[in-house]
């Protein structure tokens, strides 16, 4: 498996994690050295490492990170702000390391009407030109315009991160679900899944998750979701793999065959992110 979704980070590192500042459980280190057994013990074989913060220095970190060792890493994918960095002189310097697969854009946390101004949409069509993936982090009420930013450029690379972050705790399917669908249908974005809790919620039962993973399988189809545990944020309800676990007991119960399961778990992300070729499989 290839875990598509995992966070370190270091206490006093200087980077705006806003999670570890609403729960002191995570405020503490969280690298590659302490998630290798627990990767090992869910038959992960290699991780992308996602941005947590909205800081162009902390994806030199995650370089870093990755050059530990602890676990193979698959893939980066980093965060800068056009308006204040500087965008072709940090991607030409990223995009000399074979890890660097992408950027996140983290719209719950930017200004309203971040992905469209002028300079987001420089950025992006930059990464389209450059066949860099757009990791967009969204609610439902921002799939509008994802839609929209996507429709009009195609050949651009994207992965809708959390699934948009479905209103699960209530069971509200619908509008999520008519924008999901829309997206599936009219671009090639491929769709993320982790563990559907928002940060610190309480446990949601099988029952609860089914009825939104079973849409995201039926709109995208197995070849384009890919899942992540969401580690470390995902600690504050589970143990490392337990999300990977029930992924795969929900996707027995909705009937995805073997090469289904397993594009889901780590077929496609081997496509995606350009180190997963080289990492072994467990």
């Amino acid at each position: 498996m290839i875990d598509c979704h995992l966070h370190c980070w270091t206490p006093g590192d200087g980077f705006p994690v806003r999670i570890r500042r609403r729960f002191p459980r995570l405020d503490r280190a969280f690298g590659l050295a302490e998630a290798a057994p627990l990767c090992r013990d869910a038959g992960v074989s290699g991780v992308v490492l996602v941005s947590s913060a909205q800081d162009a220095d902390e994806t030199d970190r995650l370089f870093s990170e990755a050059r530990c060792g602890a676990v193979p890493v698959a893939g980066i994918v980093g965060f800068l702000d056009p308006a204040t960095d500087d965008l072709e002189a940090r991607l030409e310097r990223w995009m000399s390391n074979a890890l660097f697969a992408g950027l996140r854009l983290p719209l719950p946390v930017m200004p309203p009407g971040w992905l469209e101004a002028p300079d987001t949409q420089i950025l992006l069509d930059h990464m389209g030109r450059c066949g860099l993936i757009v990791e967009i982090l969204a609610r439902p009420e921002h799939l509008p315009e994802v839609l929209d930013t996507l429709r009009r450029r195609p050949a651009l690379r994207a992965i809708i991160d959390h699934a948009a972050n479905p209103p699960v705790a209530s069971g509200a399917l619908f509008p999520w679900a008519s924008w999901m669908e829309r997206l599936a249908r009219e671009t090639s974005a491929v769709c993320k899944v982790c563990d559907f809790h928002e940060a610190g919620e309480a446990g949601l039962a099988d029952e609860a998750i089914l009825p939104f993973l079973g849409h995201l399988l039926n709109v995208f189809g197995p070849k384009r979701l890919i899942a992540g545990s969401n580690w470390p944020v995902a600690s504050l309800h589970a143990g490392y793999g337990e999300s990977f676990l029930r992924l795969q007991r929900l996707m027995r119960r909705l009937d995805v065959d073997e090469t289904g399961r397993a594009a889901v778990l780590g077929t496609t992300a081997r496509t995606l992110f350009p180190a997963a070729g080289a990492v072994a499989r467990l």
